[in-house]
């Protein structure tokens, strides 16, 4: 059995034009007709697509190409490598304020081992931030095996940003700002309140989907009775 190729890392600053330009490139190497470069190509998309019929690569679809540039990603399809894609564009965190970049290694840390402790709120995170795990049961998320590079993306997400370099970027900037007097800047205020809003509207969600499950679980042994 072939071995599947490793995940690619996702680009710093996703975008959702570049992914379309690749897929339509590896199209084009799939139907050049040079038998060398059909066969590279035919075996990429080999890899992650065993669907894919390698004797008749000429009859290959753009659909075909596109799952290929989303599995390399670690994303199951297509749409959820396009959803994936707008929710980084959406999720903009021009107006948060950001910590020293040691803070945020702290936050890795205690994410994996939430991960291992199997904590609901963990996976939530990790199934919005990393590829492979979006749009993944969290029952699945906690049984499998994180890597630091993956929990460093989610908290990157989880901050606004499209990846752990962005992330570092703007702590450094951070840093350097409080290095040159500045304690909280006046767009750090804004991202403050904006991320207290978003907690405080978080904290309300769970406590209701708690409290609906609790009453559910009391329903249900009444009625076994």
């Amino acid at each position: 059995m072939t071995a599947r190729p490793p995940v690619r890392p996702l680009p710093a600053h996703p975008n959702i034009e570049h992914e379309r330009k690749e897929a339509k490139a590896l199209l084009k190497l799939l139907k050049s007709g040079d038998q060398d470069t059909v066969s590279d190509a035919a075996t990429r998309v080999c890899a992650v697509h065993p669907g894919f019929d390698a004797a008749a690569p000429k009859n290959a679809r753009l659909a075909d190409a596109q799952l290929t540039i989303a599995r390399e990603y670690g994303f199951t399809s297509w749409p959820r490598l396009m959803r994936y894609y707008r929710d980084v564009e959406r999720g903009d965190g021009s107006l948060f304020g950001y910590h020293v970049p040691e803070n945020y290694d702290g936050s890795v840390s205690t994410l994996l081992a939430g991960h291992r402790d199997g904590i609901a709120v963990c996976a939530y995170m990790l199934g919005a931030g990393v590829p492979r795990f979006y749009g993944m049961a969290v029952a699945r998320i906690l049984a499998s095996t994180v890597t630091v590079d993956e929990a460093r993306l989610a908290v990157a997400r989880n901050n606004g940003c499209p990846s752990w370099p962005v992330l570092m970027e703007r702590a450094a900037a951070t840093a350097a700002t409080r290095a040159e007097g500045w304690t909280v800047t006046p767009l750090q205020h804004a991202g403050k309140a904006i991320r207290h809003s978003i907690s405080r509207r978080c904290k309300l969600s769970c406590r209701s989907i708690r409290n609906c499950c609790t009453r559910r679980r009391t329903s249900s042994h009444a009625t076994s009775r």
